[in-house]
């Protein structure tokens, strides 16, 4: 017999409160709101939206699951989907819909406590018989590359059962996702399939209460050819037998609304309204409409999970302008996302999402909503149709599970480098959203906010698209010595795997790269989401899970074991760049910071002691600058990596950093050295260095260490040696500024002053987020960088991608 809670519970006799173990102490973990949105009372028994519930490590022990409850502990029946764990087999987050027994009055909210000590729920009465009466298909008439009209209908691929996949099921209904190709006379297409995510919500006596759908129309294949790949024109209606539910539309070049949408290969657009929120259909069940609920997740708690970074949600931010969907929309992303320059695409989070985990209103939801279902328009939702998963392109393990064969010569990419292999297909709107330079994040925290599934299946193509462009190559062989790679591996670049003292690391050319950082943080920021969020238990019953974990693992590994064989001060100062000399001597503090912020978002949602271990590397790099250097020098455009011999830095005294605004003039009359430039206003002391281009010294080699004599305020000369003799300077010009110097004040920035999307900001943030998941050593290091916010004068109000706090809730 279960044991009792010390709660009580008001239920109807016999139905089971637990099953199985003895029932433990209950306890309220966290809450949510349900917001009535309409001025009328919502009946009793409705069933609420989709939402992800995170929780915080050891909160839904092992083997227990979350109880849903109203405030006089009244149980909400829930459907929960999509469970994932932590590595003390904790529940980490879950998906879920409730039934709710009660009424919420006009504009009212009405509180539900999430308990811990539950079982697991029972299976519903519904089944894929619930759509029959919907009827529900969408209709395309061809424009261009496309004639006639063809028909994805829901009851078709239900009978084809080419793709039917139990999400979840419960007492609250039962979620599918089923997949079915376009057909015109019973023949399908080959190339436009659609996914039909659907749900048959169960009312209080066990019957249908109503259905809930959003379509998918795609071009996924990438083993098909014909018809051929192609951008494809056409209309589009989405039908509830012979009635129409709603006209879809496009958008153009200018992003103007228009009837007709444009469908690129490996792209896919949405059949929802301009709210993106799935469709409600009654469907034969009991609810002539859905209910006006909005779910409103505790913030407090959703940062105090780590799911999210630790963003400071006591700000008050600027509530931003309402956003509609339309399919190939921009979501208010920048289109081209190869453009450079900080903006609120680029960061961990971008503004859009940030803004709702600190400010929860309807508009940010629907921003967050808006924003993820757009990127499904970007071509990188890439599947096999023998398997109708993504390719598995690497294999760390020789097979995964569902993933068919693996190939590990695939690669997607632009055509001019592409390998011999899958080429980037021609593009509407969108342009270099394949790459990870600048992409904004785009399914991961959609999918944790609301718990809908295609967020999921978009984060799993968006991963694993990062994981196809780095070319296959033959792997590329790392020196320790200096840290180099062997130019006669895979054309001097890099390869898809790397190789790191005869041993081969899997994917790991994801952050073993001559680029910048950034290019690492993007890419392996959305592996390790997918890796972290994917069910343990896949409801298709693949790998996938494994295929991404073992990407970011051997990543981690690799940066672990490259690290070990390089100098002791290297390690110490947390140093680490590919770059060699012949590509550009530099490199970019800033991208560092985006490095940090990645990582340590990659330790808070994994727990991966790897993870913290890459996170730590790093972050010793920010503490060796606050050690040896003004830290005004953290906030520098470039540092300069190597020296005139072209012997690599092997400890933070060794690098320079260059002072953005501000050049040296050179006086070939008088030998002086004089500052330009907006950012001048600090003092030059005898024995700072200077390196730099030797063009208006003869005889100097590139990058050779300079240093100061005979300063004089804002003017100096310059030495071979320390306190020697001035050099002459034979030409005039200016040149930029490559310095180390022991005290920069009053300036607070190497780069300039402040604001939330520069440098200063990047970095302070990726300082906070460091400290926050427990690095300690940075925290002098982001004492100094918050007063240096201060005082530039930097508000998070209208772009908080930053603005975290340097602890997770406790």
């Amino acid at each position: 017999m279960p044991v009792a809670t010390p709660d009580s519970y008001t239920f109807t006799p016999g139905t089971p409160l637990y099953a199985g173990l003895p029932i433990p102490f209950a306890s309220v973990v966290t809450t949510l709101s349900l917001v009535n949105t309409s001025g009328s009372t919502q009946t009793a028994n409705f069933v609420s939206p989709m939402f992800g519930q995170p929780f915080k490590q050891g909160d839904i022990p092992s083997g227990q699951y979350p109880q849903f409850q109203l405030t006089d502990d009244t149980p909400c029946p829930a459907t929960l989907w999509g469970i994932t764990h932590w590595p003390d087999g904790s529940m980490k987050w879950c998906g879920a819909i409730i039934q709710v027994p009660t009424t919420i009055a006009g504009s009212g909210t009405l509180t539900i406590n999430v308990k811990n000590g539950g079982s697991a729920p029972s299976a519903s009465s519904r089944g894929t018989s619930d759509f029959t009466a919907a009827d529900l298909k969408t209709e395309l008439t061809g424009v261009t590359n496309l004639s006639g009209v063809w028909t994805a209908s829901l009851n078709t691929a239900i009978t084809d059962a080419t793709e039917i996949v139990v999400i979840g099921d419960g007492p609250a209904g039962k979620v599918y996702r089923i997949g079915g190709g376009f057909k015109q006379s019973g023949s399908a297409h080959g190339q436009m399939h659609c996914w039909h995510y659907a749900i048959a919500m169960q009312n209080s006596s066990n019957g249908l209460l109503g259905l809930r759908y959003l379509g998918r129309i795609a071009q996924p294949w990438t083993d098909i050819t014909s018809p051929s790949v192609a951008k494809r024109d056409f209309t589009a209606v989405l039908k509830s037998g012979a009635t129409t539910v709603r006209t879809l539309q496009g958008v153009d070049a200018s992003e103007a609304v228009q009837g007709t949408i444009t469908l690129p290969h490996y792209a896919s657009v949405y059949t929802c309204g301009t709210d993106a929120k799935w469709d409600f259909l009654q469907g034969g069940g009991s609810a002539s409409a859905d209910c006006t609920v909005r779910v409103v997740q505790d913030k407090t708690y959703f940062v105090k999970s780590r799911m999210v970074p630790p963003y400071d949600v006591s700000l008050s931010i600027t509530n931003p302008s309402s956003i509609d969907y339309v399919p190939m929309c921009n979501g208010g992303m920048t289109r081209s996302t190869g453009t450079t320059g900080e903006r609120e695409d680029i960061g961990v989070f971008p503004s859009w999402f940030s803004r709702h985990i600190i400010a929860p209103t309807a508009n940010t939801e629907r921003h967050v909503r808006v924003a993820g279902l757009a990127t499904g328009g970007w071509r990188t939702g890439l599947r096999v149709s023998s398997t109708l998963m993504p390719p598995a392109v690497h294999d760390t393990q020789a097979s995964y599970t569902g993933l068919g064969t693996v190939q590990p010569t695939y690669r997607y990419w632009d055509s001019p480098f592409n390998v011999g292999v899958s080429a980037i297909p021609a593009g509407h709107l969108w342009l270099e959203e394949y790459d990870g330079h600048h992409r904004p994040q785009g399914s991961y925290f959609p999918y944790l906010l609301t718990g809908e599934p295609q967020f999921l299946d978009q984060l799993h193509e968006q991963a694993n698209s990062f994981i196809m462009i780095i070319p296959p190559g033959n792997g590329t062989e790392w020196k320790t010595s200096p840290p180099i790679m062997d130019g006669a591996k895979n054309g001097g670049f890099h390869a898809r795997d790397s190789v790191i003292a005869g041993t081969s690391y899997k994917t790991s050319g994801i952050l073993f790269r001559q680029d910048l950082e950034r290019y690492a943080a993007w890419m392996l920021r959305d592996v390790a989401q997918a890796a972290a969020i994917s069910p343990t238990v896949c409801p298709k019953g693949t790998a996938i899970k494994s295929y991404f974990n073992d990407s970011v693992e051997q990543n981690y590994t690799a940066l672990t074991t490259y690290v070990s064989y390089m100098p002791t001060s290297y390690q110490d100062d947390g140093l680490f760049g590919l770059i060699p000399v012949s590509i550009n001597p530099v490199d970019v503090p800033w991208c560092i910071g985006y490095l940090c912020n990645s990582l340590a978002h990659q330790y808070s949602i994994s727990g991966s002691s790897q993870a913290l271990a890459a996170s730590t590397h790093f972050a010793k790099y920010w503490a060796a600058i606050k050690n040896h250097r003004d830290f005004a020098a953290a906030f520098s455009l470039n540092a300069l990596m190597w020296d005139e011999t072209g012997k690599r830095a092997e400890q933070i005294e060794d690098v320079y950093f260059q002072i953005t605004d501000s050049v040296l003039s050179f006086n070939a009359t008088t030998d002086f050295v004089s500052k330009s430039g907006a950012n001048s206003g600090y003092s030059v002391a005898n024995g700072d260095v200077v390196a730099g281009n030797p063009a208006r010294i003869s005889s100097i080699a590139a990058r050779q260490k300079l240093y100061a004599v005979n300063t004089t305020g804002s003017t100096w000369q310059l030495s071979a040696t320390p306190g020697g003799s001035p050099l002459d300077i034979t030409s005039t010009g200016d040149e930029a500024t490559f310095m180390i110097l022991n005290n920069f004040s009053p300036r607070i920035s190497y780069e300039g002053a402040g604001g939330p999307e520069t440098y200063l900001a990047n970095i302070r943030g990726c300082l906070r987020h460091l400290e926050a998941v427990g690095i300690s050593l940075v925290n002098s290091a982001r004492v100094d960088a918050d007063a240096r916010v201060v005082s530039a004068g930097t508000s998070f109000t209208g772009n908080p991608k930053n603005a975290f706090t340097s602890s997770y809730p406790s």
